[in-house]
């Protein structure tokens, strides 16, 4: 059945066609561009489509204020570009970039490789306006980057897939974009080896932006070969001297190869999912110790990257049948896995968000389905999208 699509042009529009729904007990999905459809759970008997299509402005930009407030369905990479003109960027490097909305990279959470240096939206977010099922539009936080009122309820919609609220509008802390950049590839011969790279870098004065371990798998989509550690460094001429002195012997890229290497890193499980539309995508999130351990566990050939200052661990399972095994183990062990992008079969028949059994995962599992039933006792908003749980 074609469902229908709407896609009000003003958030009081957007939050009225919520607020009929609510009262029409009619089960409907939140959506941007369709990029994150593979992503997360299927959103489950939905009866109609609620698009942030239609809402695209710049609400306020104060480039001196390194702050801007846009729409929700303003394509992420138009907001880049608009950026860029002042020299100004927001710094999330998020897959689906060419098509992502605002919104859509902010209710997944979205992230890359940037990771290591800025964080995430979590840290970039400084503030939002969201819809509810009442028909309301809700502020949390302003234009100010220290501002803290009210950033607690914006923060709930960072990574809830549209299952309280329907996001309208973002407010962003900006960022300079660096004077210059530089790329240093490694090639350890052993895991144990780039472990010991880590720990030398994390004693020393050097603070790249980016810092990914991609393994031989991975590597070879990048063309290269073997365990690879990429680098992203940024700064000053003089800066940058620092880091061409301590790794001379590294690969160095600049410029559109650069730019292209981490294109491809940032996009790379978007896209084999595109080729093995029947594999997944799993990821992680281990200390930085344990990193090593749930490396161990994947095949070379596996595609997998490491955000490698950050302890989370992204792998493509050609063999969609070995996930559910894995995902245990990790679990067994602390760890917090889901399954990051998969088929609708897949998504529909099988745990999705695998989280430790303790105490304070309980809890904290608990507390959110409180707050879901909050904002959306008559569950009809994303039904099942936060990883099938929520």
């Amino acid at each position: 059945m074609l469902l229908s699509r709407i896609a009000p042009s003003t958030p009081e529009e957007f939050a009225a066609e919520l607020a009929e729904a609510a009262l029409r007990n009619k089960r409907i999905a939140i959506v941007g561009n369709d990029t994150k459809l593979r992503m997360a759970g299927p959103a489950i008997e939905t009866e109609s489509v609620l698009s942030t299509s239609g809402l695209t402005r710049v609400l306020r930009y104060e480039p001196k204020d390194l702050t801007i407030s846009v729409e929700a369905g303003m394509p992420f990479r138009d907001l880049q570009t608009l950026l860029a003109q002042n020299g100004q960027m927001i710094a999330l490097d998020p897959p689906h970039t060419a098509s992502a909305t605002v919104g859509g990279v902010v209710a997944s959470d979205s992230s890359g490789s940037l990771r290591a240096g800025y964080g995430t939206a979590r840290d970039l977010v400084i503030g939002m306006t969201f819809a509810t099922l009442e028909g309301k539009l809700v502020r949390s936080g302003g234009m100010v980057v220290k501002n803290v009122a009210g950033l607690d309820m914006a923060k709930l919609m960072i990574g809830s897939f549209g299952t309280l609220a329907a996001i309208t509008s973002v407010n962003f802390r900006v960022h300079s974009l660096p004077p210059r950049t530089e790329t240093f590839l490694f090639n350890p011969g052993t895991l144990d080896e780039a472990l010991e790279w880590r720990r030398a870098l994390r004693a020393g004065p050097l603070q790249p932006i980016a810092c990914d371990l991609l393994s031989p798998g991975a590597a070879s989509r990048a063309g290269r070969r073997g365990l690879l550690i990429a680098v992203l460094a940024a700064g000053s001429e003089r800066a940058l001297d620092r880091y061409r002195a301590a790794w001379r012997d590294a690969e160095k890229l600049t410029g559109e190869t650069a730019r292209a290497f981490w294109s491809g890193v940032r996009e790379m499980f978007s896209e084999y999912m595109d080729r093995e539309p029947n594999g997944v995508v799993l990821k992680v999130s281990t200390t930085l110790s344990d990193m090593a351990v749930a490396w161990r566990e994947l095949k070379d050939e596996n595609i997998t990257v490491g955000r490698f200052l950050n302890g989370v661990t992204w792998t493509f399972e050609p063999e969609a049948s070995r996930a559910p095994a894995l995902l245990a183990g990790w679990t067994r062990r602390g760890w917090q896995a889901v399954v990051a992008y998969a088929s609708h079969e897949f998504r529909m028949g099988q745990t999705l968000w695998h989280i430790p059994e303790d105490p304070a995962a309980r809890n904290a599992f608990e507390a959110m389905e409180r707050v879901k039933r909050l904002f959306d006792p008559q569950q009809i908003l994303n039904r099942g999208r936060l990883y099938g749980r929520i």
